[in-house]
């Protein structure tokens, strides 16, 4: 897929949007430490080179990203988690495709 911004704006609007939800994340009291370790597991794999490069073009670096989100997380915060183990479940259950009922409606 094509981004209709040049990719300089596509990847200040990226950071734009990390910025936000680090401010969601705070708000809610919920760790960014989860995304952080997304980002970086993300930065470590590739499905080609074509693909990483057409990714890198518009998004700012995995590493970065990973880098922010550790730098937001407020050591003396107590954090709640984003998902309870039921819904966490049911989430993970969602992404398998299962035809189980999970409950979520999206």
């Amino acid at each position: 897929m094509r981004c209709s911004q040049p990719p300089i704006l596509a990847r200040r609007a990226e950071q734009n949007a990390d910025g936000y939800a680090m401010g969601l994340l705070r708000d809610a009291a919920i760790s960014p430490a989860a995304t952080a370790a997304f980002f970086r597991r993300l930065g470590k794999g590739a499905e080609g080179p074509e693909r990483m490069l057409a990714y890198l073009n518009t998004h700012p670096v995995s590493a970065d990203r990973a880098a922010a989100f550790a730098a937001s997380r407020d050591a003396k915060a107590t954090y709640r988690p984003a998902l309870d183990a039921a819904q966490w479940a049911a989430l993970k259950n969602i992404c398998r495709g299962t035809k189980e009922e999970s409950g979520w409606r999206f």
